[in-house]
């Protein structure tokens, strides 16, 4: 198992609900835990996702980073 982590920026804190859920629902990951509202989520997956590198690259352009 792995996890997946979204981060936000503290000042802006606009890391939304439909930005992680559609990322967990896409990679087929586990129940999303908010550790901060708006600031950082988290999830499980079975497996390194292969596209997890073009993900990260679509939410860096958004001001989100991804940690797996």
């Amino acid at each position: 198992m792995f996890v997946a982590t979204l981060l936000a920026n503290p000042a802006r804190a606009d890391l939304d609900r439909t930005a992680v859920e559609s990322l967990r629902d896409a990679w087929g990951g586990g129940v999303a835990q908010w550790l901060s509202p708006g600031i950082a989520a988290e999830f499980m997956v079975n497996s390194i996702p292969e596209n997890r590198w073009d993900v990260w690259a679509g939410l860096q352009g958004i001001g989100v980073d991804l940690v797996v």
